[in-house]
């Protein structure tokens, strides 16, 4: 009974709940994005239907990978057996959705800014995987997973796009509006990974 009690107050079970938490809103995403891009052409938004109409199959392949990779992700920090397995799943989600998503961005509403944030997001998507591919061949096992935390970060970037959208638009703003504040959310998620590492580092050493 001590032992539960120890739990249920110690930091393991806050990173439990943050755990699970992030794991159900990525559920919702993945839900989400699979009934919109792989449902009825009409069903999609107009202002980007004759877009993802002409580029269907670049569209969809995105979203294989890019599903891929936010369902796995959270799957790929537990440790044992089942990390290598997910681990490469994980990152060849990410490299079809990474590769897929520069001509993505390069098409992107809203202008030059918008452009460019998700242009560098997905750039970053890659290069961060990579990096962290080489370090655990290197077997540097710390740095692959720092650059996991911030590969994740920008899978993750994903489901809080989508929550900020559809929060600020419920509270009367445009789509117009939103976009580009949307567009450079993945800035505020690769903060806060940076923070976690920053963070974990400073609680191992103490």
């Amino acid at each position: 009974m001590n032992r539960l009690l120890s739990y249920l107050t110690g930091p393991q079970a806050s990173i439990a709940v943050i755990w699970v938490s992030m794991l159900f809103f990525a559920a919702q995403a993945c839900y989400y994005a699979v009934t919109y891009i792989f449902g009825p052409l009409d069903g999609i938004d107009a202002l980007f239907r004759a877009k993802y109409s002409a580029n269907i199959v670049l569209v969809r392949t995105h979203a294989v990978g890019s599903i891929m990779a936010l369902s796995l992700g959270l799957f790929a920090f537990l440790r044992g057996k089942v990390h290598p397995v997910v681990g490469r799943l994980y990152a060849l989600g990410v490299l079809v959705g990474g590769i897929t998503s520069l001509p993505m961005a390069l098409m992107a509403e809203g202008g030059w800014s918008n452009r460019l944030a998700f242009f560098l997001q997905g750039l970053l998507w890659i290069v961060t995987l990579l990096i962290a591919v080489y370090e655990a061949r290197r077997r540097h096992f710390r740095r692959h997973r720092r650059f996991m935390i911030r590969n994740y970060a920008l899978t993750y970037s994903a489901v809080i796009s989508r929550l900020l959208l559809n929060g600020l638009q419920e509270r009367g703003l445009t789509f117009q509006e939103v976009y580009p504040v949307v567009a450079w959310t993945w800035v505020m998620g690769w903060a806060v990974a940076e923070w976690w590492i920053w963070y974990s580092k400073v609680k191992r050493l103490s």
